[in-house]
């Protein structure tokens, strides 16, 4: 019973699931366009045996409950997916109420995706495969929003105030700073060119060592971007390449949970137990910090009178580039008085500038602005060679002319 499988279900093409059928073997179809290009046009579809849909696929599929028979309303084979049990049995909603048959809600089977819940019955009330909206709110800025239970589980909930960086690498980044210990967070070829277009987790330059936590993806087929044998062979290459450029340890760490408990255990069960000594380490307080916006973090320092974006990159490990970013997001939501305007008005005001005329120093366009009463924009391009000469001495009349002071 359960899933109905002699059957076909139209599917409709587009982004990553055209790579996907292609490599099933289903024939696509291909056509010229008006410029003679080669592509699908939008909107085709085709016709695909069950048992080949991608997990996370909206097509909808016949599904027999094993308890009843009855067939049931046709369904998203998303959801099919979240619902079925691990031995292959479906069953509906009735049956299950009528024949208290044991079923997980989010509060038993995901339980961090509590705390978006505005109201927290719900998580009670569905599992993780619900189809249903239900209205939830960003724990760190408040901001409110409605989102299906089964996107909140499988793509998370996105905020403009979350930085992107994912729990388990958070966890990871926690550990590693309470044993103390340089380390690189997100090795790139700006370090090393052998990385090529490869990002590792983290590298501790001391052992010679890359981490590598690796999500739910590189476990099971997600049905959302690289399929599961194409992630395999990516982490495959990414190892390979690694040891063939001498790198000595290479570990990874099962973070296909985003659970404490979990990824804790992975840490004590991984290579690491014999690199470092766990004695000292707050699991607690990884989770606690893990669980904090690093956009929050960044505006916190910038707020604590570290007014250097630089300082607070190398404080947080993470690119100036990126700290930047999180403080134009913080502004937008009142976590920090940062301004871009501002900051780029202070750098080019503490170039100190000569007077040619007067051979006199100021120490700063600013100072030299309000001495003459030159407007800033024609005394900034005078000393870029722009203009021949902004503002007149207001005693002789001539014309003032400008350059950056080097000592």
């Amino acid at each position: 019973m359960g899933l109905v499988l002699n059957q076909l279900v139209k599917v409709k093409l587009g982004g990553s699931n055209i790579k996907y059928y292609e490599n099933k073997g289903y024939i696509l179809p291909y056509k010229k366009d008006k410029r003679e290009r080669i592509t699908i046009p939008k909107g085709s579809c085709i016709n695909v045996k069950i048992q080949d849909l991608q997990n996370g696929s909206e097509s909808l599929v016949n599904v027999i409950c094993d308890c009843c028979g009855e067939l049931l309303k046709p369904m998203p084979y998303y959801a099919y997916n979240n619902y079925v049990h691990e031995d292959g049995t479906y069953y509906c909603n009735r049956c299950i109420k009528n024949n208290n048959i044991k079923w997980e809600s989010i509060f038993e089977s995901n339980p961090e995706f509590i705390k978006y819940f505005i109201n927290q019955e719900d998580t009670k009330k569905y599992s993780s495969g619900s189809n249903k909206k239900v209205h939830l709110k960003c724990p760190d800025c408040g901001h409110e929003k409605y989102m299906t239970v089964y996107n909140l589980i499988n793509r998370g909930f996105s905020c403009i105030c979350k930085d992107s960086i994912s729990y388990p690498e958070k966890f990871v980044f926690n550990f590693l700073q309470q044993i103390k210990i340089d380390f690189i967070f997100q090795l790139t070829n700006k370090y090393f060119k052998w990385c090529k277009k490869y990002r590792y987790d983290f590298y501790i330059p001391s052992i010679n060592c890359i981490i590598e936590v690796n999500g739910g993806q590189h476990y099971i087929q997600s049905g959302i971007g690289r399929s599961l044998k194409q992630e395999k062979e990516n982490d495959k290459t990414k190892r390979v390449l690694a040891l063939n450029n001498n790198i000595t340890n290479y570990i990874i760490i099962d973070a296909r949970k985003s659970e404490m408990e979990y990824i804790k255990d992975s840490i004590i069960n991984s290579e690491l137990v014999r690199l470092f000594d766990f004695a000292n380490i707050n699991w607690l307080e990884c989770h606690e910090n893990a669980c904090k916006s690093l956009i929050k973090e960044a505006c916190n320092l910038w707020e604590d009178e570290i007014k250097n974006t630089q300082l607070i990159a190398n404080e947080l490990k993470i690119s100036r580039k990126t700290i930047i970013d999180y403080l134009k997001q913080g502004s937008k939501l009142g976590y920090t008085s940062y301004s871009v305007k501002n900051e780029i008005l202070k750098t080019k005001q503490s170039k100190p500038v000569r007077c040619i005329n007067t051979n006199e120093i100021f120490c700063s366009q600013g100072e030299a602005i309000r001495h003459y009463k030159i407007n800033e924009v024609s005394l900034s391009k005078c000393c870029h060679g722009i203009y021949k000469s902004a503002g007149k001495h207001p005693i002789t009349g001539e014309k003032l002319h400008w350059e950056y002071y080097i000592k």
